[in-house]
């Protein structure tokens, strides 16, 4: 079983969230558990995971965790809490901005050791085209929530480099073991704005060991 973990808040993410949910609804795959760390005062995202929390597919298990504002501007918090309470066997710490194409989270799989591991590719979209499919769902500054796939010709294929913080694989046994920067209190110290320097890159240099999986269709919106 994989879990997918991501943070969600504001009406740009919340548009990205409905692409990101909806490609595991259309993509049947081995067991997942959709992790969403979001705000209950944040309307749109509220509003996209109540449409999709009702939905039901034999492989999903949905996990809606909200938290302070606060707390979502500190992204190793979230994380963090979801990695010592995953009963997962691999963890995919993502961002709302990914989709999840046809075999991608079947390719998906344990690591045996304490590494940390990326795709080898992902698809990109150029800014003015995702700009776009933000536009497509965000009305007013309103959304309708719906279950709606991607036009893979507008995206194009990529390599990564490193595992930056939407493309973060280890191993359950690991994420239980080590957290997400429990012991740094600068990481998990709640913030009144977020922070682009979201802890990731210092958690992935933590690790001594780092490797690739062949996942097809990783989508970055």
């Amino acid at each position: 079983m994989i879990e997918i973990v991501t943070h969600c808040f504001g009406e740009r993410f919340a548009t990205l969230l409905n692409y990101h949910l909806s490609s595991i609804v259309l993509n049947e795959s081995q067991p997942v558990t959709a992790t969403v760390m979001f705000a209950t005062n944040d309307k749109l995202t509220t509003k996209v995971l109540s449409y999709f929390g009702v939905i039901d597919r034999p492989w999903i298990t949905w996990n809606f965790i909200h938290m302070p504002i606060q707390s979502l501007y500190q992204r190793p918090i979230g994380r963090d809490l979801a990695a010592k309470s995953s009963k997962a066997d691999v963890i995919w710490f993502t961002d709302a901005d990914y989709v999840f194409g046809d075999g991608c989270l079947n390719a998906v799989w344990v690591p045996q050791d304490d590494g940390i591991y990326r795709p080898e590719h992902e698809y990109r979209i150029a800014r003015r085209l995702k700009m776009q499919m933000v536009g497509a769902l965000l009305k007013n500054g309103d959304i309708e929530p719906s279950v709606v796939d991607i036009d893979r010709s507008q995206f194009i294929l990529t390599d990564i480099r490193r595992a930056v913080g939407g493309v973060q694989i280890i191993s359950g046994d690991t994420a239980r073991k080590i957290g997400y920067l429990p012991d740094y209190k600068e990481w998990q110290k709640p913030l009144e704005k977020y922070n682009r320097d979201d802890g990731s890159a210092f958690w992935r240099n933590l690790f001594t060991k780092f490797g690739t999986m062949a996942i097809p269709n990783v989508f970055r919106i």
